[in-house]
C-alpha cells in the first residue's frame, strides 16, 4: 500500500465510526475497532442543561422551506450548534432560527405557519452550554 493510498483510506475513515484499524501480515489479519458513540442517557446525579431557543422577530414560523415538505429538524433529533431549526417569515424576509448549542432537540413549541412574537420560546434543546454567537 502506498503512502497516498493510506492517506486516502484515513480520509475515508474519518467519516465513519471506525476508530482503529490493525493490519497484519504473513497469514493476514485485519482488525477494526468502532468508536463508542456518546451515551444518550444522563447520569442520575446530573441535571440536564436545557437551552431555550427564541424567535428573533415577530412573524410566521416555518419548520421547513416553503418549497419543500421535509422539516429542518424534529424533536428527538441531534442538532449541532448553528444548525437551522426554523425560519421566521416577516413579509418577504426570512430570518433563520439556528441552534445555539449542540444537543438533542427536546421540543418544538410551534407549528408550521404559526404566528410568533419577538423573543417567544419556540424550541428547547438538551445538551451543551450555549455558544458564544447569537446567530
Amino acid at each position: 500500500m502506498t503512502l497516498q493510498e493510506l492517506e486516502q483510506l484515513a480520509q475515508s475513515l474519518r467519516a465513519t465510526t471506525i476508530s482503529h484499524i490493525a493490519l497484519g501480515g504473513k497469514e493476514w489479519s485485519v482488525r477494526m475497532t468502532l468508536a463508542v458513540p456518546p451515551s444518550s442517557s444522563t447520569p442520575p446525579d446530573a441535571t440536564p442543561v436545557l437551552t431555550p431557543v427564541r424567535s428573533p422577530a415577530p412573524g410566521l414560523a416555518l419548520l421547513h422551506h416553503p418549497l419543500l415538505e421535509q422539516n429542518f429538524t424534529a424533536p428527538g433529533q441531534w442538532v449541532e450548534a448553528g444548525d437551522l431549526l426554523a425560519l421566521i417569515k416577516m413579509g418577504v424576509v426570512y430570518l433563520p432560527v439556528r441552534s445555539p448549542v449542540s444537543g438533542r432537540l427536546n421540543a418544538l413549541l410551534i407549528t408550521q405557519g404559526q404566528p410568533v412574537e419577538f423573543d417567544q420560546q419556540i424550541a428547547e434543546i438538551q445538551g451543551d452550554r450555549p455558544s458564544q454567537s447569537g446567530l
